[in-house]
């Protein structure tokens, strides 16, 4: 088949997309990108410094509402984009059993407020700049950033941006929506291997927000082989 760009490319379909049934992936269906959104997201802020909206060494708190960060913050705009910004990582809900934790929370919704504002209270973990510690809460507080500069929901921003601009017809962002039809399972493992594999497709997705609530849907999108 022809891609977009007139280059030949093809897909593999890899492993079971049914626990149950066993039955192929889909090759054809929809996927959680999960935290490949983070990539449309720091493209966004790119965007934003390209056109002077925002500056990548200024304090990531002239750009956010007030009190989202605590006072006299340091923490950049590019510390929170390169992960060195010292944020606790919001990811506590996973802490221990990954099943028993993960299907307490993947129903409810959550504000990016309210993440930021648990990770907050964890304190600060380092000096910012100083180390390096993947963390779900920077791409959160960016895309409150993104919302706050452009007075826009960060859904509208991430359509008008990168989506149409770039004819991804079959990419969109699915937080709160939790049952997503089409939708290739999501199958976890869990941290302890006693327990089984479990769908885990079903989410409202908020507890990643703007760091991994994107979907897309497997087809004239790929990139050349």
């Amino acid at each position: 088949m022809q891609d977009g760009f007139g280059k030949k490319s093809y897909t593999v379909s890899v492993g079971s997309g049914d626990i149950a049934t066993k039955t192929a992936v889909n090759p054809s269906g929809e996927f959680r990108v999960g935290s490949i959104t983070k990539d449309f997201t720091a493209v966004i802020v790119l965007q934003l410094v390209q056109t002077k909206k925002v500056s990548l060494d200024a304090l990531a708190s002239a750009y956010l509402p007030a009190g989202t960060l605590p006072k006299g913050s340091p923490i950049t705009v590019r510390e929170l984009l390169n992960h060195t910004s010292g944020l606790y990582y919001t990811n506590d809900l996973l802490t221990g059993d990954t099943v028993t934790g993960y299907q307490g929370f993947r129903y409810k919704t959550y504000t990016p407020q309210s993440l930021v504002a648990d990770a907050v209270k964890h304190g600060q973990q380092f000096t910012p700049g100083s180390e390096y510690q993947y963390s779900n809460t920077n791409f959160v507080v960016l895309g409150m950033l993104i919302e706050h500069v452009t007075g826009l929901p960060y859904a509208t921003v991430l359509k008008q941006h990168l989506i149409t601009p770039l004819h991804l017809t079959n990419t969109y962002f699915v937080d709160p929506q939790i049952g997503i039809p089409g939708c290739t399972p999501s199958v976890t493992s869990p941290r302890t291997t006693r327990l089984p594999l479990f769908d885990a497709t079903n989410q409202t997705a908020s507890w990643l927000w703007s760091a991994g609530a994107d979907l897309q849907h497997l087809g004239p999108e790929h990139l050349p082989a």
